[in-house]
Formats: structure tokens, sequence, C-alpha cells
């Protein structure tokens, strides 16, 4: 009978442990200040207001066809994904190099929930700022965070990109934990697919093919929540590697079917 209550306190330790834990076993940040640096980045000025630091803004030679806000991955900084925002300016979009609590100079904790919500704060603030379409991109993490973003205001942007998604953080968690259901313990579960759903606007869907740590099915299986979804897969590529693999070509397909006459489809309630 001790031994049974012994172990059920382990478990029940190791699983507090793991709740706890949770934004330190998903999150990288490197604070850094990009203020220190970002004369050294072509193009970028601090996205500030309100004494916030927001971010990077990244403006076109000439005046913009719109904003297009992008949310990095779980580890770095903004500043390090400024040869995404060079790339997206030369047709013509401000870029905007979103950056959550706890990374970069932004202050505050990293976590899971903070990350969620200066996004819905920010990307308002930017409408607000820099009237005109919007549009949302991420990568990994910032994938998941810019389906939820959509999806909580699907009539405010006009296209919407995901690079190396997952389905849902939830199905990618019991999956690393070889089926243990451990994604009961997220705080936040960051489903995309349903998401998507609820989004009625252009989505543009990238995938790698071999990717080891979100694979490629997420990507693929993503097609299927909804009509209109358009899927480009980078062959031999990996995780990390997506960016490399976008040839001129192939960031001209993305951006045509991003920024196309609005596609709508009715939103599931």
């Amino acid at each position: 009978m001790k031994l049974a209550i012994l172990i059920i306190a382990i478990l029940l330790a190791a699983l507090l442990t793991l709740y706890l834990g949770q934004d330190r076993l998903i999150l990288f940040p490197m604070p850094e200040d990009p203020h220190k640096t970002d004369l050294a980045v072509t193009g970028a000025m601090p996205w500030d207001d309100q004494g916030v630091y927001r971010g990077l803004v990244f403006e076109p030679k000439s005046p913009a066809k719109g904003t297009i806000v992008f949310f990095h991955g779980n580890a770095g900084a903004a500043q390090y994904r400024a040869p995404y925002a060079h790339k997206l300016v030369t047709y013509g979009y401000r870029v905007l190099l979103q950056e959550y609590p706890g990374f970069g100079a932004r202050s505050g904790s990293a976590s899971l929930p903070n990350a969620v919500e200066s996004a819905l704060v920010d990307t308002k603030q930017a409408g607000e700022r820099w009237p005109g379409p919007m549009y949302l991109m991420g990568e990994s993490l910032g994938a998941g965070i810019a389906a939820q973003i959509a999806a909580s205001n699907p009539a405010g942007f006009e296209g919407l990109v995901l690079i190396t998604p997952w389905k849902s953080l939830s199905a990618l968690v019991n999956e690393k934990f070889a089926g243990i259901p451990f994604s009961f313990l997220l705080r936040e579960r960051l489903d995309t697919f349903d998401a998507l759903n609820r989004y009625p606007g252009n989505v543009v869907v990238v995938g790698a093919e071999n990717d080891t740590l979100i694979p490629v099915e997420h990507a693929k299986s993503l097609v299927g929540a909804r009509t209109g979804i358009h899927y480009l897969e980078l062959e031999g590529t990996g995780h990390n590697d997506w960016f490399n693999a976008m040839s001129d070509a192939r960031w001209g397909q993305v951006i045509s079917m991003m920024a196309a006459p609005k596609y709508h489809v009715p939103a599931k309630q």
C-alpha cells in the first residue's frame, strides 16, 4: 500500500513538473536588444508603440501594397528572421517581424499564453497604425499562432501563410511521447486544423518533405480542413531549411495565392 502511494506521488510530482515547466521545454528565447544591432539590419526599424517594443518593421521602396505580419518559431528572436523580411519587401509589402514577450528586446516572460496574447494585441495595433490589407505568415510555432489570430478575426486578414505547421500542438506532443497523451497538460493547444475551419480567407500551407521536428504529414493534413487551401511541398527539405529551399518562383506562387482576390468559403461555427 505504501509503495503504491509512493509511486502515485512520484507520478503526480512528475506531471506537475511537466505542467509548470512546459514553456521551458517548448520555448527557447534568445534575449537580445535589436536596438543595438538594427542598424546592421538593412531597412529595419524598431516597431515600438506606447512604450512597448513589438518587433521590427521593414518598408518596401514604393508605397506598400499591404502589411505582412510574420510570427517566428520557438527559438531565437525576430531579428534573425530579417532575411525573410528582405525577401518579402521585394514583392511590395511592408513586413512586421513580431516579437514574443521574453524574446529579443521584448520585456515579459516567455510562455505560450503570453506569445498568443501578444500576437492578438500586436495585430490589432498594426491594423490601426497601418490601415490597408493585412496578411499573416508564420513558421513552425509561429504558424500555429498565426492560424489562431486569423480565426479570431476572420474578416480582418486577407490571407494566411503557414510554413512547416503542425495540425495541432496537442497532436504533435502526443506523437513525441510515443502516443502517451501528455497533451492534456498543455495550456495552449493551438489547434491549427480547427482554426482553418473558422477562417474563410486565402490559406497557403508550405510543408518540408524531410521535416523531422514537425513531420510533413501535419502540413498535408491541413489541406483537408476545408476546401480552397493551397499546398506547396519543399522536396528534400528539413524543418530549418525551408527558407533556403524557397526559390523566387516558389515565393511568387505563395504571394500570388496569399494575395489573390479573397477566396471565401462558409466558416464553420
